[in-house]
């Protein structure tokens, strides 16, 4: 009998441990983007200026439209360039992993956009020779023991790294900085910071481009 019973706890106790494991906190897109609530869309609307404070990309030049299910995963978005839809965008997520999908329905007129950081690629721009034509990029994410997002590993569709990302967060669970790495992953490239006001609301990000050295400390302010 005390052996049945001991080897009943160490199955209860295993089943316990597998549970834990599989039920590991992870935190959604939405809430990831500084989100709170049950959100079904999200329209993002900028100005962009140069460090002398004069704008180079005017407000409404592009206007970007996402949308998230009912537990707040992305599950897509619509990018018009001076009100024409230029992209149109399905993500999803598989296996613990996440897809994503770009359509280019038409190429507007270029607009005063800085230049894209160096070596990263757009995610608007599909990765060549592809293997797979079901997705552009594929994500793989690594999260803390608390759900946050800590890493992210982005492939293209030809079974490539892209890039690596890294976050860290302030105490009340708001993302700080996000830090990209090209070149499989280890040449520094660019970073943004993230200011909150007192009750947590983003009010600032301060996109740094990398100058070619792959050097953090010599990153230089886009907007």
């Amino acid at each position: 009998m005390m052996k049945l019973t001991l080897l009943t706890g160490l199955i209860v106790g295993i089943f316990s441990i597998s549970v834990c494991a599989q039920s590991k906190p992870k935190m959604s897109a939405a809430r990831f983007e500084g989100l709170k609530g049950k959100v079904k869309t999200v329209s993002f609307d900028d100005a962009i200026f140069d460090e002398s404070g004069k704008i180079i990309r005017k407000k409404g030049e592009i206007y970007i439209v996402t949308t998230y299910d009912e537990v707040g995963n992305k599950t897509g978005y619509v990018s018009l360039v001076n009100g024409i839809t230029a992209i149109k965008n399905i993500t999803w997520e598989s296996g613990g992993e996440i897809f994503s999908k770009n359509e280019r329905l038409s190429t507007p007129n270029a607009t005063n956009d800085p230049p894209p950081p160096p070596a990263r690629k757009m995610e608007n721009e599909g990765p060549k020779n592809p293997i797979d034509n079901s997705f552009d990029f594929k994500y793989k994410p690594d999260f803390d023991d608390n759900g946050f997002l800590i890493l992210e590993l982005v492939y293209g569709n030809n079974g490539t790294l892209s890039n690596r990302r890294t976050y860290s967060y302030d105490p009340s669970g708001n993302k700080v900085k996000e830090t990209v790495f090209t070149d499989n992953g280890t040449r520094y490239n660019d970073s943004t910071l993230y200011t909150y006001d007192p009750k947590g609301i983003l009010i600032n990000e301060t996109h740094l481009l990398g100058d070619g050295s792959g050097v953090e400390s010599r990153a230089r302010p886009s907007h």
